[in-house]
């Protein structure tokens, strides 16, 4: 996983195992909770990118 955060955005970019593709949505929902429970001032927006590309292993 790659993250990138600012003030105002998180970007999370998910590379999955070859031949697994993790589920965008519950991603997406965990980093909204997440920031919930951190509670940051401004809140920032998140954003969950699941890659198309594989990795053998994981990365």
């Amino acid at each position: 996983m790659n993250a990138w955060i600012s003030r105002r955005r998180v970007d999370l970019t998910v590379t999955p195992a070859s031949g697994y593709l993790p589920d965008q949505t519950a991603l997406q929902a965990a980093s909204d909770t997440s920031l919930d429970e951190l509670a940051p001032r401004p809140r920032p927006r998140a954003r969950v990118r699941v890659s198309d590309r594989g990795a053998v292993g994981g990365a």
